[in-house]
């Protein structure tokens, strides 16, 4: 609707802009104060009414009727649009950010046609319906048995059932027949069964047993009677443990930041992509699963119906999405209306090279083993791995996986198992030890260069696990090193205890300086080692200072008072050494002169046993 500027600045439509120049008019005119007040109240109200009418009127006239394309063309939406005619779309469709397309219609929609909603644009459907032109017509076997209802209309009598296949079936073929009756395998691209109707059946069953070395695909049925023949899509056709097939013809996408809402509407046959927000209230969404979600979709399925999907669920979501399903109906069967799907997840540890085992991972529970790398991460990543979903009655399952770390380090074989929770980043905190140390003492405070100290540290484990050979690394508080003996102590502690080692430490230099001590850390630890801990100071000391005359003197005296001690014991032992070699020689010679003895004693003997 056009509009006038008033006083420069003040838009009102024309209607208004007359019944104000008539009023004025008609104030000149009045002469009656009482008629004029009545009258000014009434007219009044009029110009109120009619400028609240005007301004509902220019926010409808804000979006400009539009049409989309139809010759296979694209075009972007920069501005607040309506489609309210039925037509044929045919192209591809841009709602740019900023925009709205509001579809109050009945569209037929072309195979190839698209539309895309971009981040800050507005996509509205309110009683309208999007049909693909081409919607899937067919039905798959896959994987599991199913069957289909053929209607009879209560006719009665003999009647074929021709069951048309997409292609030849000679091998693999799946077996057909009427439901609880034995089936005949399929030969050939059709198979007729024979059936005697009952007057008043309104319908029959066939089973169709699938060949897992096969997908088939039914396109159509054929009822025969002796003098009328029905030719029904199988797509059409009521049926249990069957999938809609096999392609959707277009294609709507919701970007992130997009919005889609639909109300009192349907969708037939789109590929419907969410990475935006998507709502169906009151509305269809038919051959058009399975929806996909992404991780940063968000799609809420209210007081709707979500069937005819071509996969084991009506709606794939990405594990950050958010799904609403509210008072919603969907495929039923073995289709579940939604299931989360995880891509690659990393397991976050504190250690590398571990060894890693995850058990229970998605809907069948497989397991997936190796090792973390050199940042500690373990990466599980396998083809559609589900771990929620909800199942056509509704019930919930959650995937309960585990995750085993196993870690062959300096302080023993130690191992955890823990849940595995459902993030792309995932730490896993397992039960290590948790040691640190709380005191480092010495046994004595002043002491002279190169003199031992004994120091005594107590190590604390916090942890849930125990440690065993626990080294310590120990320096200088000046940092320089410190010699010690051993190198690397060792402790051992028990979850939750307190142990002490002990060791020595001589200080190599002069001055006023402690020892700081801490846990040396495993080459595979890639978290943080508690702080180090410092002792008290000692004050290192020369055997003799160099400054004080006094002193050198009395080392020299003591040195030589040594001297004279030593020389007298080395003496002494001298002496004792020659009276203990006189009597040796003596006991040996008379050893000699025993066995010279013994040996004529013995050479007699002999001789007198000779003789005798």
């Amino acid at each position: 609707m056009s509009r006038i500027r008033v006083d420069g600045n003040t838009l009102i439509s024309p209607i208004v802009y007359f019944f104000a120049k008539s009023w004025g008019l008609l104030k000149n005119r009045c002469y009656l104060s009482g008629i004029m007040r009545r009258t000014s109240i009434a007219v009044t109200a009029l110009l109120l009414l009619l400028s609240f009418s005007s301004m509902s009127m220019g926010v409808l006239a804000d979006a400009s009727a539009g049409t989309p394309p139809s010759d296979g063309s694209s075009t972007t939406i920069i501005a607040d649009e309506i489609w309210a005619d039925d037509v044929v779309f045919d192209g591809e469709v841009t709602i740019a950010s900023g925009a709205k397309l509001t579809i109050t219609s009945n569209i037929s929609v072309a195979d190839d046609a698209k539309i895309v909603v971009e981040d800050g644009g507005v996509l509205e459907m309110t009683n309208s319906n999007l049909t693909a032109q081409n919607a899937p017509t067919s039905l798959k076997l896959y994987a599991q048995d199913g069957r289909m209802q053929i209607p009879l209309n209560g006719q009665g009598g003999e009647v074929d059932i021709s069951i048309s296949f997409f292609q030849e079936l000679t091998s693999f073929a799946p077996l057909v027949g009427i439901s609880g009756e034995t089936p005949e395998a399929v030969n050939g691209s059709e198979i007729t069964i024979d059936y005697s109707s009952q007057s008043g059946e309104d319908n029959v069953w066939i089973d169709f047993t699938h060949n897992p070395n096969s997908i088939p695909v039914i396109t159509s049925v054929a009822v025969n009677w002796v003098d009328d023949t029905t030719v029904l899509d199988a797509a059409d056709l009521v049926q249990e443990g069957m999938y809609y097939c096999c392609a959707k013809t277009w294609t709507m996408e919701i970007q992130e930041g997009g919005i889609a809402d639909m109300n009192s509407g349907s969708i037939v046959g789109a590929n419907i992509i969410v990475s935006g927000n998507a709502t169906a209230d009151d509305s269809v969404i038919h051959m058009s699963g399975p929806v996909v979600v992404a991780d940063t979709g968000s799609i809420a399925v209210i007081n709707s119906t979500v069937n005819g999907s071509m996969g084991d669920e009506d709606i794939i979501a990405g594990w950050n999405s958010e799904i609403v399903w509210q008072d919603s109906t969907g495929t039923g069967g073995f289709v579940d209306h939604w299931i989360v799907v995880a891509d690659e997840q990393i397991i976050n540890t504190p250690l590398q090279s571990a060894g890693v085992l995850v058990s229970g991972l998605g809907w069948l529970g497989l397991t997936k083993q190796g090792s973390t790398d050199d940042s500690g991460n373990f990466s599980i990543s396998m083809p559609e791995r589900i771990i929620s979903l909800q199942d056509s009655s509704g019930t919930m399952w959650y995937e309960a996986a585990t995750v085993q770390m196993v870690w062959n380090g300096p302080w023993g074989n130690i191992s955890t198992t823990v849940p595995l929770t459902p993030e792309e980043y995932s730490e896993i905190n397992m039960d290590l030890p948790n040691l640190m140390v709380n005191t480092v003492s010495v046994n004595q405070t002043s002491v002279s260069v190169n003199k031992p100290v004994t120091v005594t540290v107590e190590v604390e484990n916090a942890g849930l696990t125990s440690a065993e050979g626990v080294s310590l690394e120990c320096i200088r508080t000046t940092g320089d090193d410190a010699y010690i003996s051993p190198a690397y102590p060792e402790v051992s502690v028990n979850a939750g205890q307190v142990s002490q080692v002990e060791f020595t430490w001589r200080g190599s230099v002069e001055g006023d300086y402690g020892i700081s001590c801490s846990i040396l850390q495993p080459s595979d630890w890639l978290g943080e080692m508690s702080p180090s801990v410092d002792s008290e100071v000692v004050t290192w000391s020369a055997l003799v200072n160099a400054e004080d005359g006094n002193g050198m003197v009395i080392a020299l005296i003591a040195a030589a008072v040594i001297g004279v001690v030593l020389l007298g014991v080395m003496a002494q032992r001298g002496a004792f050494s020659d009276e203990d070699d006189d009597e040796s020689q003596k006991e040996y010679l008379e050893e000699v002169e025993d066995e010279e003895e013994e040996g004529i004693i013995e050479d007699d003997v002999e001789d007198e046993e000779k003789t005798e």
